[in-house]
């Protein structure tokens, strides 16, 4: 076809002429050049610029920019959604969101057409190949586009490697084309798409390039922290400083399991880090323990529902509480989540510490120049000695250039009860002096505590200590002059004496105590900053601190013993303003009113109860904005044998849930289409899995449908605007009233059914084939294919 400039086209029929009238009209002075049967579109200046959501009556600039930011920005991305959406998005009452929609349809004439005009539409639609002539066949010429094709099957039926020879495929057919592979299961795999690729003569690099892929998960506030343990270590750290500075290491948590309530410690499989997003509404939640997480809306914690014999939702009864995930969006104050009421840590003993080998291991080069470790009467300096020698120290002192005599300081020293109550006292009322200059610390309480406290410093580290008492008062000071030991109890114990009171937390290796010691540690703080008054109620243990992080720490410690403590902030009168909030750690409905009975001790908690699971009442919900471009983080938590999807997060320890992330990704593809992203295909393995895991029982059935239906809409419209074809992998079940034939079943019931435009059921055949019978379809019969599975990809039989 020669070149030529052709200002206009005459339409042929009547459909073209409704086409070329809207042309004219939004796109005057458009330029079609032909060559080679290629005809470019130049476009100049509009004198009328198109319509935009700006433009819909009774829409302001506020209401604009709320649907813009959520991805409403065009006419037709208002015309196909619900009102109910439009007013959760825009915050307009429900008849503006109809009017709204009205006029954007009529704007775009979505009213009735034609048969022909339809026919027409349909001319535009394409066909994906997958490799297998007989399959691609049984679908009418291939994956279409503008539709959702569902696969359905048992496990090795071949749903996942459909997926994969279909996204090859997808991109040999399309060499500017990208696939989206949104993956649930941990099935995605590059390695088959290399084999795939190679296979057709397509570059495998290029490939991998131009596909998509992301786990489905949702996201916690990177400041919250998170129980993990970590090289066989146990940690209480914020997320983003998990998913930071320990990725690619063992990593594990501890969850529930769905099935018992019990808790366990589970591996974390992935780590996950990206940016809020314009959905930028952040959750704080508020417990009636104290307990607080910070959460996006679309991350779920398990709500406690009642349950009955067949798992459907009942009227209160004892013990039939259950976790179910919920959106922290659809949550409301008075809903009950569930929270441990115990904490599974592995205890380590720890049987003595060597000082001279924590120090060379922790302390900096400067501070081990000023010790000397004594050996056989020798003398060397600490940074001269290798870690091979340090067995053979017997004693540790500083260089000392006064007049008298440096103390010596054993090397060894037993972890026994005596050290361990000291521990736990020093951490409740030591402090180090001379703006937090490692010279002395001091101790100051009851006078039978502080002679308790010197007899164990004289007796385990040879430190002698004073007594400083003023008259009038019941309290009493001991001073511990020694910087050596200072030293120690920083480095080699971990206590944060340099601290202020607020700043202060516990040592993480604490925690790792075996339950006969780590009781006496407890006891230490207790006699420091517990509540010993005679009006105490029995049956309960009260600490109060001025550290945020302490009463954090304080309530997980007691977990250990299978002990809920409750966690709320003290109210001062008339507080100055550089005052911090104090916090009182309380447990009640014990039977024991000693800290040292605590090993064993049982506890009556007023709130439902279910194995290793409390459930608390939401007490307080905030909303919290933040900028979209914060980083949030969350675990995936999975194991072969059970779907666990849960962690242990937040303040005072919040069970949390990651599986929701799912219908976000799906909801982002189109921001990748807005930003220049040619996507030609989109792949959900599995479309069920993290919603079949969520919702237990028949009680649950109704909001499991209704996420799923919005899930599958959300496809479904990508792929109508965006001329795209859907492929989804579906689970199944087997119906037990089933006595003859086939017993299997596709999970989601009629709302993927509906949804689905094509659906195939996949079985395994003769010879290690693979057999597609198509079970539904709007234009084609039921009919069946057969292909094998290699390592090239699907090929006939």
């Amino acid at each position: 076809m020669r070149h030529g400039t052709v200002k206009s086209l005459k339409p042929i029929d009547s459909a073209a002429q409704k086409l070329y009238i809207e042309v004219e009209n939004m796109r005057k002075q458009e330029a079609i050049v032909v060559e080679e049967g290629v005809i470019e579109v130049e476009q100049a200046k509009s004198e009328t610029k198109p319509d935009n959501v700006n433009d819909i009556p009774g829409v302001g600039a506020a209401t604009a920019e709320k649907l813009v930011s959520s991805g409403y920005d065009t006419l037709l991305s208002v015309a196909v959604t619900s009102p109910r959406e439009l007013v959760a998005i825009a915050g307009v009452t429900d008849v503006a969101a109809r009017k709204m929609i009205q006029y954007a349809r009529e704007k775009l004439d979505l009213g009735f057409e034609s048969g022909e005009d339809v026919l027409r539409k349909r001319e535009g639609i394409e066909k994906i190949y997958s490799g297998s002539k007989a399959l691609d066949s049984l679908l009418g010429g291939g994956f279409e586009t503008r539709a959702i094709t569902e696969s359905f099957g048992q496990y090795g039926s071949g749903k996942s490697q459909l997926a994969h020879a279909l996204s090859a495929h997808c991109l040999k057919q399309y060499p500017d084309a990208a696939v989206v592979f949104i993956d649930t299961e941990s099935t995605f795999r590059p390695e088959r798409i290399t084999q795939m690729a190679k296979s057709i003569d397509l570059d495998p690099e290029d490939a991998l390039k131009r596909i998509k892929t992301a786990r489905a998960f949702n996201s916690l506030l990177g400041s919250e922290k998170v129980c993990i343990t970590n090289d066989e270590s146990f940690h209480i750290e914020p997320i983003e400083d998990v998913v930071g500075n320990r990725r690619g290491r063992s990593i594990s948590t501890f969850a529930f399991n769905p099935e018992s309530g019990k808790m366990e410690k589970v591996k974390v499989t992935d780590l996950i880090e990206h940016e809020l997003g314009e959905n930028n509404l952040m959750y704080k939640i508020t417990t009636s323990f104290g307990r607080e997480v910070t959460v996006t809306g679309s991350h779920s914690v398990f709500k406690g529902v009642r349950m009955g014999k067949l798992r459907e939702t009942v009227n209160k009864i004892k013990g039939n509480m259950r976790p179910v995930p919920e959106y922290a969006n659809f949550l409301r104050e008075g809903d009950y989540i569930a929270l441990p009421n115990t904490l599974p840590v592995p205890g380590k003993d720890v049987g003595q510490i060597n000082f001279a080998e924590e120090l060379i291991n922790s302390a900096s080069p400067e501070i081990l120049k000023e010790i000397l470790v004594v050996d056989c009467d020798q003398e060397h300096l600490l940074s001269e000695i290798t870690n091979n020698s340090v067995r053979q120290i017997k004693f540790l002192k500083l260089r000392h250039t006064g007049r008298g005599v440096a103390t010596r300081i054993p090397n060894v020293v037993e972890v026994n009860e005596d050290v361990l109550w000291l521990l736990g006292f020093i951490i409740a009322e030591g402090d180090s002096q001379y703006k937090r200059r490692f010279l002395r610390f001091r101790l100051t309480s009851e006078p039978y505590l502080i002679e308790k406290a010197k007899r164990i410093i004289e007796a385990n580290f040879n430190v002698k200590s004073f007594i400083h008492s003023k008259k009038n008062y019941r309290a009493r000071t001991l001073l511990v002059p020694s910087r050596l030991l200072c030293l120690i109890m920083r480095y080699c114990y971990k206590l944060p004496i340099e601290k202020v009171a607020f700043e202060k937390s516990l040592p993480e290796w604490i925690f790792e105590l075996p339950l006969s010691k780590l009781k006496h540690f407890v006891a230490g703080f207790w006699d420091g900053d517990g509540y010993h008054a005679a009006s105490r109620p029995k049956g309960r243990l009260l600490f109060a601190t001025s550290s945020r992080e302490l009463a954090n720490g304080l309530s997980m410690l007691l977990l250990r013993f299978g002990v809920v403590a409750g966690i709320n902030p003290i109210k001062l009168k008339n507080p100055k303003p550089n005052w911090h909030v104090p916090y009182r750690v309380e447990a009640a409905g014990l039977n024991i009113d000693d800290p040292l009975k605590l090993e064993g001790a049982a506890q009556h908690l007023n709130a439902p109860v279910w194995n290793d699971l409390v459930f608390a009442r939401i007490k307080k919900i905030e909303e919290v904005k933040l900028d979209p471009k914060t980083k949030v983080y969350d675990f995936e938590v999975n194991s072969p044998q059970q779907p666990y999807q849960n962690f242990v997060g937040g303040f005072g320890g919040v069970i949390c849930h990651n599986s929701d992330h799912q219908m976000i990704l799906a909801e982002k593809v189109e921001d990748l289409i807005k930003q220049g992203l040619n996507v030609k295909l989109v792949v959900v393995d599995s479309l069920t899995a993290h919603f079949r895991a969520e919702f237990i029982g028949r009680g649950t059935l109704a909001d499991r449908q209704q996420k799923i239906n919005k899930h599958l809409h959300t496809l479904m419209k990508l792929a109508e605007m965006y001329n795209l074809a859907v492929y989804v992998t579906n689970q199944v079940m087997s119906k037990p009233d089933v006595f003859f034939g086939d017993p299997t079943q596709a999970i989601g019931g009629h709302i993927v059914a509906h949804a689905s435009t094509y659906r195939m059921y996949l079985r395994r055949g003769k010879k290690g084939s693979r057999v597609a019978k198509l079970v539904d379809s709007p234009n084609l019969p039921e009919a069946e294919a057969a292909f094998y599975i290699d390592e090239s990809g699907i090929k006939d039989i």
